[in-house]
């Protein structure tokens, strides 16, 4: 302002222009804004050159002229931009301005050199860019002139630009990237971009940088699926609920991806901790909605993990300790092209019980369990221990200059014992004592391995070839004894044993190329998976000498192929796209298109359409459940008694970003078929009522949308999340074919994080509030023949409590020569608010044997309340 003033405003479509002393950039940011078209320049260089004067036109090449007047700068109009290019006269010698450059290079950590994957590149004050790929390469083909700068953004770190004049005649660059001092966006709104080639950003999928998980960590836990429930469209945060909702769609909805591998142990502590250590995870990709063709399998979103690659300078240990686990995590170069890293945690609950590992077994099992008041309890003894670890090993090698290969190992479990001894008495007829003693046993989780092998090719075509497996097992054990007595004589005693055991393969192997084309790029591939699932079970009622025995296997060989095709010309971008897989296990085809359309309709706001058609054809029929003693049930759609779950999905979505805002918004429609509603873990029914059948299969609908408001200034940062969902969901034989609500829908639901950033502290603050969960109310009994029997209202009638929680958090960093210490302590449900995360009921008519009265227990689940919590991490270097 002490040098000069700028006022321009727009009126009837003219370009009004009042210049005095002003920066030639400053004027034509004004153009470009009045406009609304795009211009690329070098702001710097032309920041240093003034102009003055008024202008009322309405052709831009007029204004663009009156601009440059009297300076060494010209313009050309290239595929719907001006670029502002120097002007040179007389002449340079030929080859001084270099023209369609290539560029080739690769995005790394400055202090690791370890390669940051979908890093974002572009040329500076235009939208078209590209993104690098799992190996941190890039390929940016067709830079217009070498007076531009070409700048690289990731998550979490600097921005940094560089001349493209700089850059030696092979086009070989290399970005060093420095992470930043200051508290930066949580969530990054970036297009889904294969390997390093020209594609314009689009609003696809949600970025989340796991350096920052420890900041808005729940319960001291540094969770990516806790941090992911804080977005728009996925349920909201449940300290004892780590899974993900999205957008109406069940949790086992949703296709999960650890370097190559399907993950399906997603949870630790029946759901509390993700199974995702943050101290090996590089990069975290969600795709709410509509997705890209190169994904498939599952009708909900995509939860896309890149694992860290070990640090290529030097070893680096890593220790932690908070109130339910401890960790350690070895990186180390291995010759100059091999790294490796290793992570492991492991609880210590099983021989080291804090406060909250007590409150959170409190709240999942021991809540859970109803006496009956029917009967007098003498003596109880209950010994729960619930336990877990994972391990995360990744070997990387660069095969040369454009290969990389990365070998992942991957194993999670948990362990859930607990052996229970009830003495009752009682005096009905005659003094009866009853001893019983339960025996619960119950395990479950993942071995996965993952080989990606990525190349990036000098014409800017790429391949990315990846084989992966796993096995997600799940058992449980029960043993019950009996060992009672009338009159003080001892009846025979009755034992029973029931083992269930689910197994569940998944072997992927997936190729695919992206190749560049005219005005955008070509991508195709082919995937193959083969899904092995395997039931068994064994049930031994030792008294009647009665067994049975389950023991069956299904196979279902997938065979995949897809194809895109993306166009970007002026504002416009199209992108087209079908998946077709044939089923073995159904003997069918199915055809997926999707389709994807963009427009800029200026540099700060963006609009898009999307639709896509989805199938799934693995199926989670039975959750693991304590109370239900239930292990978790997968099982392949045969597209009869269980159908395939289909999705259609239409959304319409604007963004603008200004001055520090970012303001996103996306309304959406889906059609459902193929839903599922078990009946038993919805009710918790019993054998006293009269269901049979206890899966049943609908169709839905899901309409909603979703906001997300970010700001940042200076060491703030606000960000603010709303969804509204309204779902439905009809079933021809629950509620008289009536439409009712998913069992995880909450109509509104709303997150406020603001987070604080002051050299080495660190202060968050997150608020969350949301409509309580529905569930299935118990009116009473009824008798059929002086038997009687429960009475439900209809499904998922009443809904719960509003749910209401604030939480903070502080940590602090304390740096040595060589050592890095970061202490957080936080205070969870800090105004103590009562929430309920579920009403359940239990039915027992067990006892006592001479009388057909029904005992009816209601159980509310309650969240934990007011909690501090604790951690600490030491990194030596």
């Amino acid at each position: 302002l002490l040098l000069g003033q700028l006022c321009s405003w727009a009126q009837d479509g003219r370009i009004i222009l009042t210049l005095d002393d002003v920066p030639v950039s400053e004027a034509l940011k004004s153009i470009r804004q009045q406009a609304e078209i795009p211009l690329a320049y070098d702001a710097r260089g032309l920041k240093r050159i003034r102009v003055s004067g008024e202008l009322v036109t309405d052709d831009v090449e007029v204004a663009l002229r009156f601009v440059l007047k009297d300076t060494p700068f010209t313009f050309e109009a290239r595929g719907g931009t001006y670029l502002i290019l120097p002007d040179f006269s007389p002449p340079e010698p030929e080859g001084k301005l270099r023209r369609d450059i290539t560029v080739i290079g690769q995005v790394l950590d400055a202090e690791s050199r370890t390669p940051l994957p979908f890093a974002g590149l572009s040329i500076r004050d235009m939208s078209q860019g590209v993104t690098s790929g799992l190996d941190g390469r890039f390929f940016y083909d067709g830079i217009p002139v070498d007076t531009m700068e070409l700048c690289v953004s990731y998550l979490g770190y600097r921005s940094v630009c560089r001349s493209v004049r700089g850059i030696s005649e092979d086009g070989r660059l290399t970005f060093m990237m420095e992470r930043n001092s200051t508290f930066l966006p949580a969530v990054d709104i970036i297009g889904e971009q294969p390997f390093g080639l020209q594609w314009v950003e689009r609003q696809e999928a949600l970025e989340l940088d796991p350096g920052l998980l420890r900041s808005l960590s729940s319960n001291g836990q540094a969770d990516p699926f806790k941090y992911a429930q804080i977005l728009p469209g996925v349920s909201s945060n449940d300290e004892l609920d780590g899974r993900l909702y999205i957008r109406g769609s069940d949790n086992d909805e949703n296709l999960v991806l650890w370097d190559g591998f399907t993950v399906y142990h997603l949870n630790h502590f029946f759901g509390i901790i993700s199974t995702f250590n943050a101290k090996a995870v590089q990069n975290i990709r969600l795709h709410k909605g509509n997705y890209s063709s190169r994904y498939g399998g599952r009708t909900g979103g995509v939860l896309n993990v890149t694992g860290r690659v070990g640090d290529r300078q030097r070893p680096r240990v890593e220790v932690g300790m908070d109130l339910i686990s401890n960790d350690v995590t070895v990186e180390t170069p291995v010759g100059k092209r091999h790294s490796l890293l290793l992570a492991f945690r492991r609880s210590h609950t099983d021989y080291l019980e804090s406060y909250l590992y007590k409150d959170l077994l409190d709240r999942i099992y021991t809540q859970s369990l109803v006496d009956d008041p029917s009967v007098l309890l003498e003596e109880q003894t209950d010994d729960p221990t619930l336990s877990f670890h994972d391990l995360n090993l990744k070997w990387t090698t660069d095969l040369g200059d454009r290969d990389q290969m990365s070998f992942t190992f991957f194993n999670g479990r948990d362990r859930f014992d607990n052996v229970t001894r009830n003495t009752f008495s009682q005096t009905n007829g005659g003094p009866r004592e009853f001893n019983d003693i339960f025996l619960d046993d119950a395990s479950w989780g993942t071995n996965g391995f993952g080989v990606v092998w990525t190349h990036s090719g000098r014409n800017g075509r790429s391949s990315y070839t990846s084989l992966g497996g796993s096995q997600y097992k799940s058992t449980y054990f029960f043993g019950q004894e009996q060992r009672d007595f009338i009159n003080e004589t001892p009846l025979p005693v009755r034992r029973t044993t029931d083992v269930q055991t689910n197994v569940l393969q998944d072997l992927t192997l997936t190729h695919r190329r992206v190749v560049p084309m005219e005005e955008g790029q070509l991508e195709y591939g082919y995937q193959f998976n083969q899904l092995a699932i395997t039931d068994e079970g064994t049930e031994r009622l030792l008294l009647e000498g009665i067994t049975r025995i389950i023991d069956s296997t299904d196979v279902s060989n997938n065979h995949s192929a897809f194809l895109e095709r993306s166009w970007q010309r002026k504002k416009w971008a199209l992108r087209p796209g079908i998946r077709a897989t044939v089923n073995s296990f159904t003997d069918r085809l199915y055809w997926e298109p999707r389709f994807r359309l963009d427009y800029s309709a200026s540099n700060d706001l963006q609009l898009r359409l999307t639709a896509g058609n989805y199938i799934q054809t693995i199926r989670r029929i039975a959750e693991n459940n304590i109370f239900l003693r239930q292990a978790d049930q997968w099982s392949l759609a045969d597209g009869g008694g269980i159908p395939e779950s289909r999705a259609f999905q239409f959304a319409i979505g604007a963004d603008w970003s200004d001055s520090g805002w970012l303001v996103d918004g996306e309304v959406y429609v889906k059609r459902l078929k193929g839903v599922l509603l078990n009946l038993e873990q919805t009710r918790l029914l019993s054998i006293f009522t009269t269901d049979q059948d206890q899966l049943v299969f609908g169709d839905g609908e899901v309409l909603g949308f979703d906001v997300l408001v970010q700001r940042k200034w200076k060491e703030h940062d606000l960000w603010l999340a709303y969804s509204y969902t309204f779902s439905r969901n009809a079933f021809d034989s629950v509620n008289e074919g009536e439409a009712i609500p998913d069992a995880f829908n909450k109509p509104n639901d709303l997150k406020l994080v603001y987070a604080f950033h002051s050299g080495d502290y660190v202060f968050t603050s997150s608020i969350f509030y949301s409509n309580g969960y529905p569930y299935t109310p118990l009116i009473g009994v009824f008798q059929i023949n002086e038997q009687e029997f429960v009475q439900y209202g209809s499904d998922l009638s009443a809904r719960l409590p509003d749910l209401f929680r604030w939480d903070i958090n502080v940590g602090r960093t304390f740096r040595y020569s060589r050592m890095e210490v970061t202490l957080n302590a936080g205070i969870h449900n800090l105004t103590d608010r009562d929430n309920i995360r579920a009403r359940l009921y239990q039915v027992d008519s067990f006892r006592p044997q001479d009388s057909d009265d029904l005992t009816i227990s209601t159980v509310d689940l309650e969240l934990l309340g007011i909690t501090p919590n604790f951690s600490c991490n030491i990194a030596f270097k």
